[in-house]
């Protein structure tokens, strides 16, 4: 029988992820089912593990992204009160093991980007440099940002659904060099997060927030974070108050101007429907009809008239309390498609443009993707069509 080809990794980071888990070469080569002599060596670079040993040390053993291993450095990790620094510590360490578990996929991109790009974000229109914002008026900020990504109320409308807007959205800020990733984080604690990194900051929506104009809301939520250089989380149903100060500010401005870049009062002033509104009371079809216009939640748009003094806030309260209705989907999507959603088709085409030039092997870039060799073919039809 033909023995498994062994797999270059870097010894290095296989000796952190052992010590970063407190185990012994014992404890591994017992898991592995392998004598010790054989870890020790590995951990010296005599020797090198097969992929599927490599697989089960990243993921059943040190639980961690298998293409940490192909690093050309051991990976820095901030623990999670250095990253949401600006949150309670009662917040964070109420943090779920699957928030937490994501919180690190959305760290193991980083590691990605810098790996790829050690030189620094590619984009030359990067926007956490290139964009100067007005930190103290949310409102001017958002109509500096709508003009720096050219996003006009033509742009907004030419979509032909809120989820079309969605993918243009992760597709541009991605050119703008700000990823953006999505996972099912449990929609009860969470919307979604950034991570602020001054080269590679990253964005991660839930996927469980299954209408696309509410994930568009939190994505320029995060952004106001990213421009506020801090990390940032956005839960369901956010109530101020728990936050100290400065979380309670920046929160304060990134809800006005997230509202405000979505949908700008030069809009709103100029709709037919508020043109003609007597009094202040709002159906629910009216609602909607402006929301569809530029690819919005009704509550965003809710918000605004509420803001703008044109709406009841009784019924703006009524609407936020109305039990959120999920719809339940037949069946479910391949694992290529539900990989491309997850990861973003720029994300993908990064790794695999690399690829294609010979800058990694195809263990690197299945590592990186977190995907099986046999998948990666279905994965390029997808982005690539």
């Amino acid at each position: 029988m033909e023995m498994e080809r062994e797999i270059l990794v870097n010894k290095e980071v296989l000796k952190w992820a052992r010590e970063s888990k407190r185990l012994e070469i014992e404890d591994v080569a017992y898991k592995l089912k392998q004598d010790p002599a054989l870890i020790k060596e590995w951990e010296e670079g005599i020797r090198a593990p097969s992929y599927a040993q490599l697989e089960k040390l990243a993921y059943d053993i040190y639980k961690r992204p298998l293409v940490v291993f192909f690093f050309n450095d051991v990976p820095e990790e901030k623990n999670l009160k250095a990253d949401f620094r600006t949150l309670p510590e009662g917040i964070i360490d109420a943090f779920s093991s699957d928030l937490i578990k994501y919180i690190r996929e959305a760290r193991d991109k980083q590691f990605v980007l810098r790996e790829l790009f050690p030189s620094g974000n590619p984009s030359n229109k990067f926007l956490l440099t290139r964009f100067q914002p007005d930190k103290s008026n949310p409102e001017k900020t958002a109509h500096a940002l709508r003009n720096f990504l050219k996003i006009s109320f033509e742009v907004q409308k030419s979509f032909k659904s809120a989820e079309a807007a969605y993918q243009h959205y992760r597709d541009l800020l991605a050119e703008y060099g700000v990823f953006v990733f999505q996972y099912p984080i449990d929609r009860n604690e969470a919307r979604g997060f950034c991570l602020y990194d001054e080269n590679f900051p990253v964005i991660l929506v839930s996927s469980k927030e299954r209408e696309a104009s509410s994930r568009i809301f939190t994505i320029f939520h995060e952004v106001a974070h990213l421009i506020f250089k801090t990390s940032g989380i956005t839960t369901w149903d956010d109530q101020i108050g728990f936050r100290n100060k400065q979380s309670e500010e920046i929160e304060v401005f990134c809800n006005k101007f997230s509202a405000d870049f979505l949908v700008p009062k030069s809009f709103l002033i100029e709709h037919s429907l508020v043109k003609s509104k007597k009094g202040k009371s709002w159906e629910l079809d009216e609602l909607r009809k402006i929301a569809n216009e530029l690819n919005v939640s009704i509550e965003v748009i809710f918000r605004r008239l509420l803001d703008l003094g044109w709406a009841d806030k009784k019924e703006y309260e009524a609407y936020r309390t109305h039990p959120y209705q999920i719809r339940k989907l037949t069946g479910g999507p391949s694992y290529a498609v539900k990989t491309v959603s997850q990861l973003g088709s720029s994300f993908i085409r990064v790794v695999l443009n690399y690829l294609y030039s010979g800058k990694i092997t195809p263990y690197q870039a299945s590592g990186y993707l977190k995907v099986k060799a046999n998948n990666m073919g279905k994965i390029e039809a997808i982005v690539f069509t």
